[in-house]
């Protein structure tokens, strides 16, 4: 993901964006990116994303360099902004953290938009970065404190029923709407409640993919058998 950091450094450029692609795959020893981001694009100046950043990523996808540009932000406003002041197709994802989870679903508000300009749609961090969960926030944490102290409330009302609000969040963000990928990350290696959860996640990510492969499967079959008794 973009753009490329140095201390207090910012740099969103055609140029540098042009370079980090090709550093990122001379260190990971690979020669293609399905989807490349420019990420936090709340810490750009959006105009410089729009005439700069994307149209140099997207000079990368015709030349078969990468093959999906997309855009990340905290703020969802400011997704929208770029989507609407670039040309039709240049953004063809959208990560967007903390706006799907347990506490707050304001991304619901931007999914018809999204979906009917064919942007695929990934939500990160469906612990909220860290209030829906037992270790807790970081200090820097952007949350309003009403917020965070009724997500403590929360966690303890979770730990007395004896289930993981963890797991609850986890369980609320991949199932609540099938437009919607849902990326899961760990704060440490060394983690295993982390890994268990994100264990569970993947699980339930696979089964509910299933489950809609054989409902669709039962619709198909049902139609076009009907349709073909209809014809005979």
């Amino acid at each position: 993901a973009l753009p490329i950091y140095g201390v207090n450094t910012w740099d969103y450029s055609a140029k540098r964006a042009t370079e980090s692609v090709y550093e990122s795959m001379e260190r990971l020893n690979i020669d293609f990116i399905d989807l490349i981001n420019v990420h936090d694009i709340e810490f750009a100046d959006l105009n410089q994303v729009v005439s700069e950043t994307l149209p140099a990523l997207v000079e990368l996808r015709e030349k078969g360099v990468v093959g999906h540009v997309g855009i990340t932000d905290l703020q969802l406003e400011n997704l929208k902004w770029v989507i609407d002041h670039s040309p039709a197709g240049t953004v063809e994802s959208v990560l967007n953290f903390c706006h799907y989870c347990l506490c707050d679903d304001k991304l619901v508000d931007f999914l018809d938009y999204f979906e009917e300009k064919g942007i695929g749609i990934i939500n990160a961090s469906p612990l909220s970065m860290g209030l829906l969960t037992e270790r807790g926030a970081p200090a820097w944490h952007p949350a309003p404190k009403s917020l965070a102290a009724a997500c403590r409330k929360a966690v303890q009302h979770c730990k007395a029923k004896n289930y993981p609000i963890e797991k609850l969040a986890m369980q609320f963000s991949i199932t609540h709407n099938q437009s919607i990928a849902t990326l899961v990350n760990n704060t440490s290696i060394n983690a295993p409640g982390d890994h268990r959860y994100m264990f569970f996640g993947i699980l339930l990510t696979i089964f509910i993919h299933i489950a809609y492969f054989f409902i669709d499967f039962v619709q198909y079959y049902l139609f076009f058998g009907k349709t073909m008794l209809q014809c005979f």
